[in-house]
């Protein structure tokens, strides 16, 4: 049959009723069967008698013959297929057990001899493929073994899970802000509480300054845009944040983007977008002073505490004179001395 974007073209298959001619290009897949061989050579009679079934892609060319266009190997190691019964294979289990080798005797004897080897080498070589599986089968089980040994070792060890500290705004109804602002339904932000108030869907809802991830501002026309992007289970957070938050089933807002117009109606002090430039401004401000201090608690964490220096009243203390500070704190490289008192310098 011939095959194409199609595996098997039911219009071109060779048969006595198609009447298609085969053209330059076209590709068939050509098999060849034959059966009820016989093997005169052979002594056992359950061989003598076998099947022969062969198969090739061809091109078909004009005015010379087709291009076998299949690239594999053909050797019979790597095309033959032997089936045994399962009455041979109840047979041949029956004889190792009686320690008795049947297939020393062919060889040894002058009809046989020739099958019997060619017999016992296709059974016990084994081809390139299979060496290559087995070596693959061996190896994960060499990393599975290696992972099984590394998480018995590491069971013991319990690695300590940062969580994201959960910061809320207002404790209660009554810290929330009474500005005008508030009421209005506009952007505030609360520096004293560093919480940021959103009218949504006509309700003034707070935000910590450490659920916002970070802000951006653009000019589009006669509208401002101001877009808020949180923090929420699947961001990546900053590098020395913790990505575990308390409650991750709870539902997140991912983002958020306001708008406001930039002309300035009549008997109006300031432009509506004016909101959003100051919310941006504020934003800004108290998410650097959020940063900063959180910056200085986490390296204040690996700092061991020290104890209060105890001044010795002795003269005699052990001084190093004439050393000064590498950078120099001051323009000006001024000189000192380090004295060791009774419990620090």
């Amino acid at each position: 049959f011939a095959t194409g974007i199609e595996f098997r073209e039911s219009s071109l298959v060779i048969q006595s009723k198609n009447t298609a001619v085969a053209r330059k290009g076209m590709v068939f897949n050509i098999n060849i069967g034959f059966s009820g061989l016989q093997c005169k050579g052979s002594g056992d009679e359950a061989v003598k008698t076998y099947a022969l079934f062969i198969g090739d892609t061809v091109l078909v060319n004009e005015g010379q013959p087709a291009t076998i266009i299949t690239n594999s190997k053909k050797k019979l190691k790597n095309i033959a297929i032997f089936i045994k019964d399962e009455e041979e294979e109840e047979e041949e289990e029956e004889e190792e057990k009686e320690g008795k080798t049947k297939e020393e005797e062919p060889i040894l004897g002058r009809g046989g001899r020739r099958t019997a080897i060619l017999d016992s080498k296709l059974r016990t070589e084994q081809s390139a493929e299979e060496k290559r599986q087995q070596n693959q089968k061996l190896l994960a089980e060499r990393l599975n073994q290696a992972a099984k040994d590394r998480l018995a070792s590491q069971r013991g060890v319990q690695k300590d899970e940062k969580i994201r500290k959960s910061n809320v705004s207002y404790k209660s109804v009554n810290q929330m802000p009474k500005e005008p602002e508030v009421k209005e339904l506009k952007i505030f932000v609360d520096k004293k509480y560093e919480s940021v108030i959103l009218p949504i869907f006509g309700i003034p809802v707070p935000y910590h300054i450490s659920t916002i991830k970070n802000i951006s501002q653009s000019v589009e026309g006669d509208y401002t845009y101001l877009r808020i992007n949180f923090f929420h289970p699947g961001a990546a957070l900053g590098r020395n944040e913790g990505n575990v938050f308390p409650n991750p089933e709870a539902t997140f807002l991912k983002e958020i983007t306001y708008r406001s117009t930039n002309v300035k109606e009549p008997g109006e002090i300031s432009a509506p977008s004016s909101n959003l430039n100051t919310a941006f401004r504020l934003i800004k401000e108290v998410q650097k002073k959020f940063k900063t201090r959180e910056a200085e608690e986490r390296e204040k964490e690996g700092i061991v505490k020290q104890d209060t220096l105890v001044l010795s009243s002795n003269k005699g203390n052990p001084k190093l004179k004439d050393l000064y500070i590498r950078p120099n704190i001051y323009s000006k490289r001024i000189s000192g001395i380090l004295e060791a008192h009774s419990n620090g310098m």
